[in-house]
């Protein structure tokens, strides 16, 4: 699996392009009910010498400097595959101009996260313009686990391969449902400064932002953007759709109990506002403007 969130996908760059293989129709809708054998076995390390692979990524603004090749993710990584990652980082605001600059220079690295989204025609025309490699032609051989694990997935195999038969990136791929991919940041040097522990609780969270605001003087101790929400709705008991025990969908708002966290959530969070933790402007935030 991808430790990664999002989608990779492979750039015609310096790095070399794959081997070369036969190119393939769209696989035949699976009929299978467990995994599939992968065709060889995946032995650990990958490789003999330490491998260096370049990779482009987004970041929100307020991550933007913060030398993430250093996360212990990758150095568990590097220790497993024998593969490092060095990111090549760009602001979420800045994302799409610099795809186009990269693009119109020829200067790729060897990882792109969710080119689709800066690439006019998503995949599809990005490997028409041999911008990215079909890597369909090398899954067998080169990325046997995965994809075995996606033949047993229709809903992973109709995301992967367009009407082309193309593969243009590879999906995080998850066995548990569901899967919690978000949350709240903070600022642990602020915390070990104010001599603080993590907040566990509301109640905890809210003595934080208390300390930073009074600290230092921070407009934003927490982060809201547009759409007025912070990421503490579970801690309230709060739920929007979802499926129940007889596999009906339903709306928390429907349910007695979940609205009346749905207040008690909404009254915090005006509460908050009241006591100066967020500032007003966060009606123009969003993914490139969040402080």
């Amino acid at each position: 699996m991808l430790p990664m969130g999002g989608t990779l996908a492979d750039a015609k760059g310096p790095g070399g392009p794959p081997p070369e293989g036969p190119g393939g129709p769209p696989p035949e809708e699976p009929e299978v009910e467990g995994p599939v054998e992968p065709a060889h076995t995946v032995e650990y390390p990958l490789v003999d010498e330490r491998l260096v692979l370049t990779f482009w990524k987004a970041w929100p603004p307020f991550l933007v400097g913060y030398d993430s090749s250093d996360a212990s993710l990758f150095s568990w990584l590097e220790e497993k595959t024998g593969v490092a990652v060095e990111i090549q980082q760009v602001g979420t605001g800045a994302a799409t101009e610099q795809f186009q600059l990269m693009v119109a220079g020829g200067d790729y690295p060897d990882l792109i996260e969710k080119p689709s989204e800066y690439y006019n025609g998503g995949y599809t025309a990005a490997i028409a313009d041999e911008v990215l490699y079909d890597l369909m032609p090398y899954m067998e051989e080169y990325a046997p686990d995965y994809w075995a694990i996606v033949q047993t997935d229709i809903v992973a195999m109709a995301s992967l391969i367009d009407a082309e038969g193309q593969m243009g990136c590879m999906n995080s791929l998850y066995d548990k449902l569901p899967r919690q991919q978000e949350g709240l940041w903070i600022r642990m040097d602020w915390l070990r400064e104010q001599g603080l522990e993590k907040p566990r609780t509301v109640e905890e969270l809210e003595t934080v932002l208390q300390a930073f605001k009074d600290a230092y003087g921070c407009s934003d101790a927490i982060s809201v953007r547009d759409s007025g929400t912070i990421e503490i709705g579970n801690a309230f008991n709060t739920k929007g759709w979802f499926i129940d025990e007889n596999g009906e969908v339903q709306n928390g708002m429907t349910f007695p109990e979940y609205v009346e966290g749905q207040r008690e959530y909404m009254a915090t969070v005006a509460d908050w506002f009241q006591k100066g933790f967020f500032s007003s402007d966060f009606i123009t935030y969003n993914d490139t403007s969040m402080p």
